[in-house]
């Protein structure tokens, strides 16, 4: 399974709802193409639409429960990625459980190539 990190918290609903778009078009393109995806920013807002807001610790352990199941993270470098506390903890897990991790270039195309590089090295995160 294909674990999709990216960032959503942000104070402007624009932006989160961009956000889940976003990840939901990875997600999708990935289903499209035959693999098995999980975006669990889209997974969340969807939830959260049908029953309020969910704590950030609990939304952090069902994503960390997720990502443990998962073969390969893929990061989606959509603005603000480098500034997120999740992707940061997802990607340090990812890491440190030595876990292919892959970055994908923003925006996602619905169709053609989806430029990628795999992470192999220290990334730089934004203080």
């Amino acid at each position: 399974m294909i674990y999709i990190s990216s960032p959503y918290s942000h104070e402007s609903t624009m932006v989160r709802d961009a956000r889940v778009m976003d990840s939901a078009r990875l997600a999708a393109r990935l289903i499209r193409d035959g693999m098995t995806a999980y975006s669990p920013i889209a997974h969340a807002a969807m939830i959260e639409r049908l029953c309020g807001h969910i704590d950030y610790d609990q939304w952090l352990h069902h994503c960390m429960m997720m990502l443990e199941k998962a073969d390969v993270v893929y990061m989606l470098k959509t603005p603000g990625w480098n500034k997120s506390h999740g992707v940061r903890k997802e990607i340090e897990y990812a890491i440190r459980e030595k876990k292919d991790v892959w970055t994908v270039k923003y925006p996602v195309p619905s169709y053609g190539t989806l430029f990628m590089s795999r992470v192999t090295g220290e990334i730089n995160w934004e203080k």
